[in-house]
């Protein structure tokens, strides 16, 4: 029933709050805790972590929500199944046990990403929706740090929409805003115990605009740094073949891929599941 409730809300309104069970809240302390000893420590030892396909470690500058020219305020440290590294591969150090808590993390995750899909597409109507929709091999969890007494402007990044299916997000400081269609601005609380989900671009090409991706930036009213968690969920397109969406399945490939790399960021994955 509160699953359902959390889908009938989301589907008016494009974004929703949902209530973690004890062992996912466990988690996402876990990670917010981990990430804030990590990003503490010297720039040095945290370029240890920095590897190829923006896995683990990237520094501030890297990641931009619409112009290059004005980088996401923002340290990151991200982790992709099919990008990922066998914890040997790493230096011990507080990055591994990130690194692997984030592994953890991000498997809980994608199972609230199938079910939460699974019973939107029934909400929906969606005829035959996927069993699977291959999240796990197609996002990516990103913990997001950002030293907003030193930022210099108002916000970590641009007023944006995310680029992916929706994202799951839970911060350990405020500063989340939601901007409505005449432009308010809408405080809205991401924790650990009730994170927000919250539509992107490929949702809203998925469902012909019946659902539309959220306009949103972070305030940096806060001289605390702020550590975000990020799941950036993106469906399998193959898996979206039975939505009304506005373009064919080879576009919305195209665009899921394109929406990464014009972010600054590599795509998780560019090619159908084999």
């Amino acid at each position: 029933m509160e699953l359902s409730a959390s889908v009938a809300r989301f589907a008016v309104r494009s974004w929703t709050t949902v209530h973690t069970p004890a062992g996912l809240r466990l988690q996402l302390d876990g990670v917010i805790d981990c990430a804030k000893q990590f990003f503490s420590l010297p720039e040095l030892t945290k370029a240890q972590y920095q590897l190829d396909n923006s896995e683990a470690f990237r520094p501030f500058g890297v990641e931009y929500s619409i112009d290059p020219a004005l980088p996401d305020l923002v340290e990151s440290f991200a982790y992709s199944w099919p990008n990922r590294r066998d914890l040997h591969d790493l230096r011990d150090g507080r990055g591994k046990q990130l690194y692997a808590l984030l592994s953890e993390t991000a498997a809980s995750l994608c199972n609230v990403a199938e079910m939460f899909t699974s019973a939107l597409a029934e909400h929906l109507g969606i005829v035959a929706p996927a069993r699977v929709f291959g999240f796990n091999e197609w996002s990516r969890l990103q913990v997001n740090h950002s030293l907003v007494s030193d930022a210099g402007r108002n916000t970590t990044h641009e007023l944006h929409d995310d680029g992916n299916f929706f994202t799951i997000a839970c911060a350990s400081e405020p500063g989340f805003e939601l901007a409505t269609s005449d432009r308010t601005l809408i405080p809205l609380a991401a924790t650990p115990e009730s994170p927000l989900i919250f539509a992107g671009e490929i949702l809203q090409i998925a469902t012909s605009g019946q659902i539309h991706g959220v306009r949103h930036h972070v305030r940096t009213h806060s001289a605390r740094g702020r550590v975000a968690v990020l799941y950036f969920a993106d469906a399998d397109p193959d898996a979206l073949g039975g939505w009304p969406s506005s373009v064919s399945p080879e576009t919305l490939r195209a665009r899921v891929v394109e929406n990464w790399t014009r972010t600054g960021v590599p795509p998780v994955r560019t090619v159908p599941r084999e």
